[in-house]
C-alpha cells in the first residue's frame, strides 16, 4: 500500500503508543532502545532526556540497586540474565517502588528477542524486551479488598477469619514453647438491649465493647468480633492467670461505659471465658471450645464475671471477682 509505514517505523510507533515503560536490551544487557513512556518517566525523575538510558547496562543497574538495599533488584538481575541466556522464555515479577511519595507498584516482564531460527538454550537470542507497567491502582484495590476480608464492618475490629489465622499462628508458637491465652467475651442480655434500645442502640453497644477492650489491651494483643455479640481476644506471652487479670480489667472497663440509646443512656456488662493455649491442642477449635466452657460457666454464675475454663470438663475453677 502506497505510503505504508516501513516495518521499523511501525514498530517504533507501536511501542511509543504503549503506556508501559519499555526498553530493549542487547545480548549483554545494554539498553539499545526505549519508548516514549520510558523517556517520560526518566524526565519526571530528573534523568538526561537526551540519553534516555541508552547505552546503560541494565544488569549493572540492577546490581547497584541490589547493593543499595532494593530487595527485588537481585531477583530481577537474575531473571533478565536467565532470559538472555535462553534458560527461561519469560520472567515476571511485581515489586514496590521506593521513593519519597506514596508507595507505587510495578509489574515487570522480560521476554527474549529471538531470531526466527532461534531455539531454546540461547541459540538465536540477541536481546530482550523489558517492560514496566504501573499496577498501583490495582494493588491498592487488592489491599483494600484484603482489608475488608479481614475486618468487621460495624466495629472496625478484625473479624473471625482474621482471628482464626492469628490463633493458628499462636497455636504453632505454643507448640514451639511460647505461652499465650484466649478470651471469649459475650455481651450480657443482648436481646434485651436490642428490644429496649433498638438495633441502632445494639450496634452502638457492640462498638463500645470493642473500644473499651482496645483501651485496655496491649498493642500486640488481638481483639476480634466473631459475630453477633461475641468477641475474642488473643493474649501473646500471657499465662492463664495473667489472662484472668486482663479479662477482669476488660469487664471493669466495660462497666464504666455509658452508651447512648434512643432516649436514654445505658450500660452493658460482659461475661468472659478464659483459657490458655496448650501445646497438645489439636486445633484452634480445641482452644475455642475450652474458652466456651469457661464462658458458659460465667453465664451460669450470674453473668458479668470471668471464669477460667477447666482443661477437663469435670474440673471446677471458682474465681473471686476483682473490683
Amino acid at each position: 500500500m502506497a505510503g505504508a509505514l516501513r516495518n521499523a517505523d511501525l514498530a517504533v510507533a507501536v511501542i511509543d503508543a504503549l503506556t508501559s515503560q519499555i526498553c530493549v536490551l542487547d545480548s549483554e544487557g545494554f539498553i539499545v532502545a526505549v519508548n516514549a513512556a520510558w523517556r517520560d518517566f526518566g524526565r519526571s525523575n530528573g534523568r538526561d532526556t537526551a540519553r534516555s538510558d541508552i547505552g546503560v547496562n541494565y544488569l549493572e543497574l540492577c546490581s547497584v540497586a541490589a547493593h543499595a538495599g532494593e530487595g527485588h533488584a537481585e531477583d530481577v538481575h537474575d531473571g533478565i540474565a536467565a532470559v538472555l541466556a535462553g534458560e527461561i522464555d519469560l520472567y515476571t515479577c511485581e515489586y514496590e517502588c521506593t521513593g519519597d511519595g506514596d508507595p507505587r507498584w510495578s509489574f515487570l516482564r522480560v521476554s527474549p528477542l529471538r531470531r526466527p531460527w532461534g531455539r531454546k538454550g540461547g541459540r538465536g537470542i540477541y536481546g530482550a524486551v523489558v517492560s514496566h507497567a504501573d499496577v498501583t491502582e490495582r494493588k491498592h484495590l487488592e489491599i483494600e479488598l484484603d482489608r475488608l476480608a479481614y475486618t468487621d464492618q460495624l466495629t472496625g475490629l478484625p473479624n473471625r477469619r482474621a482471628l482464626i489465622d492469628r490463633a493458628t499462628e499462636t497455636l504453632a508458637a505454643t507448640r514451639a514453647g511460647s505461652r499465650a491465652s484466649f478470651l471469649l467475651i459475650d455481651a450480657d442480655h443482648f436481646k434485651e438491649v436490642n428490644d429496649t434500645h433498638g438495633h441502632a442502640g445494639g450496634d452502638r453497644a457492640l462498638v463500645a465493647i470493642g473500644a473499651a477492650c482496645r483501651s485496655v489491651l496491649r498493642e500486640n494483643d488481638l481483639i476480634a468480633r466473631l459475630g453477633g455479640e461475641e468477641f475474642a481476644v488473643i493474649l501473646p506471652g500471657t499465662d492463664a492467670w495473667g489472662a484472668v487479670m486482663t479479662a477482669e480489667r476488660l469487664r471493669a472497663a466495660m462497666g464504666q461505659v455509658a452508651i447512648e440509646g434512643a432516649e436514654t443512656r445505658f450500660s452493658v456488662s460482659i461475661s468472659v471465658g478464659v483459657t490458655e493455649f496448650l501445646a497438645d491442642d489439636r486445633s484452634v477449635d480445641d482452644v475455642m471450645a475450652r474458652a466456651d466452657r469457661g464462658l458458659y460457666r460465667a453465664k451460669g454464675d450470674g453473668r458479668d464475671c470471668v471464669r477460667l475454663a477447666p482443661v477437663h470438663e469435670k474440673e471446677t475453677l471458682d474465681l473471686p471477682r476483682i473490683a
